[in-house]
């Protein structure tokens, strides 16, 4: 195949670079580079090659001698890392930096000027005067034929550790996931009139995804975030304070004190925006989800429920199997028996945050349902 992109070095100054836009998870991604040096009177070809290096810059092609038209040829950027990777290829003039390209590479994938193939060798799309490919959605609803009932999924842990629970979701294409809405149920109680207390809840969740080659067996996780609310039973009983998020945009949360004399006021159906802040190229992933609490004194408590959608196909066994081996409760075995689409929860003990890496075979089958839950970018 042709080049359908062609670049030309036409001076000292300039060179062609890539640049990560974060460390790899296991292994940089390789190049390889052929141009040809034109001087006027002769044609000289070369060649350069090697990995690149996260964030830090790597010359691909560098600046050709004086008098000298250095003529790209062909130039293959191939993902050898168990996680996509986004990278920006640019021209370097004299440091001014000119932005030829910002692709992201599946694993396996290979960006060259003729276009990016998969890791099968088919071409992905071709770049021409632009790119023929989608465009991340600012919204999108992963499950949008679940049915409208609502049920309590997970009560909140009433401890400082306890499960984290994952639930699977597809994305058909990029999704600018600045943050993914849920709803949740808020509880908060006084349980004395007379005495002084709080109650510290802190919601964690993130982004995972199982990466390729030797660790397909594990989910990874890829971003993260969390928010803390606090009811507080003050002056002998007799005031009741919330602090909660009054704002939500890329910067974080915003937080602010108010009190009532009820605290049923701050109790019920709330719809959460939980912060994501990335776009995120299409593939599986999971939604991870924990909490912890902490208390001063026994004068109230808080919890918060996940919200969402009982599903039916709950712990099958497999083709040929005891169905009485596959129950809630029974570990995953990498989709094949266990909750079907991979729902499960984690533990570990003393558990306080969310992990790096889950085993999917640790997941245990508990989890009967979906959360109603859809992605949004809102600044």
């Amino acid at each position: 195949m042709t080049a359908i992109m062609t670049i030309v070095l036409d001076t000292t100054t300039k060179s062609l670079e890539v640049v990560m836009s974060g460390a790899a998870l296991s292994t940089n991604p390789d190049f390889t580079a052929s141009y040809a040096d034109d001087t006027g009177t002769a044609l000289t070809e070369g060649a350069n090659d090697g990995a690149l290096n996260g964030t830090t810059p790597v010359t691909l092609v560098a600046a050709p001698a004086s008098s000298t038209r250095r003529v790209i040829r062909t130039v293959t950027i191939q993902n050898r890392d168990t996680a996509p990777v986004t990278l920006t290829i640019r021209l370097n003039n004299n440091t001014t930096l000119r932005q030829i390209a910002t692709p992201t590479l599946q694993v396996g994938d290979t960006w060259t000027t003729d276009g990016t193939f998969d890791s099968n060798g088919n071409l992905k799309y071709i770049l021409t005067s632009s790119t023929i490919s989608a465009p991340p959605l600012s919204s999108y609803d992963p499950w949008q034929n679940y049915a409208l009932n609502s049920v309590t999924l997970i009560s909140g842990n009433t401890n400082t550790s306890g499960p984290v629970y994952f639930y699977p979701f597809n994305l058909p294409q990029p999704v600018a996931a600045r943050h993914v809405n849920i709803m949740q149920s808020w509880a908060a109680n006084a349980m004395s009139s007379g005495s002084t207390g709080s109650v510290t809840v802190t919601s964690n969740w993130g982004v995972y995804f199982r990466p390729a080659g030797a660790n397909s067996t594990i989910l990874s996780l890829l971003t993260s975030n969390s928010l803390t609310m606090q009811f507080t039973l003050s002056n002998a009983g007799s005031s009741f304070q919330f602090s909660q998020v009054t704002t939500t945009n890329d910067t974080g949360y915003a937080y602010g004190l108010f009190s009532n004399t009820n605290e049923s006021n701050y109790s019920g159906l709330k719809q959460a925006q939980l912060l994501l802040l990335t776009t995120l190229t299409q593939g599986q992933y999971w939604l991870g989800f924990f909490d912890r609490q902490s208390s001063a004194g026994n004068a109230v408590t808080g919890q918060y429920s996940l919200i969402g959608s009982v599903i039916s196909t709950y712990a099958p066994a497999p083709f040929g199997s005891q169905s009485s081996a596959y129950t809630s409760g029974t570990n995953q075995l990498l989709g094949i028996g266990g909750p079907w689409p991979l729902f499960g929860s984690w533990t570990s003990a003393g558990q306080s945050a969310l992990p790096s890496t889950v085993a999917l075979s640790a997941l245990t089958a508990n989890l009967g349902g979906i959360p109603f839950m859809s992605f949004a970018t809102t600044r």
